[in-house]
């Protein structure tokens, strides 16, 4: 560097900002970057909730269901015992 010319050489002060200038945009880039993967995810999280709303409301219908007939099963239990004595 020492056989350029003055005029050529580019200060160093020069160079630390378009150093500083790429990270900079780097930095930003990648925020960009993030905040596009998060609402492409909050989009398809938002979907399988639609989706899954339906299976909730059968899965409780299931449960009360099940309830119902462990409640039925122990009346007939008792039934039995009652018919069972002598």
């Amino acid at each position: 560097m020492a056989n350029l010319p003055e005029k050529r050489r580019i200060p160093p002060s020069r160079r630390f900002d378009t150093a500083l200038l790429g990270v900079a945009f780097a930095i930003l880039l990648q925020c960009g970057a993030c905040l596009w993967w998060a609402s492409n995810a909050d989009t398809r999280i938002s979907k399988l909730e639609a989706d899954i709303a339906p299976v909730r409301v059968m899965v409780e219908n299931v449960a009360r269901l099940d309830e119902r007939t462990k409640g039925i099963e122990r009346i007939e239990q008792k039934l039995d015992r009652s018919e069972a004595r002598p």
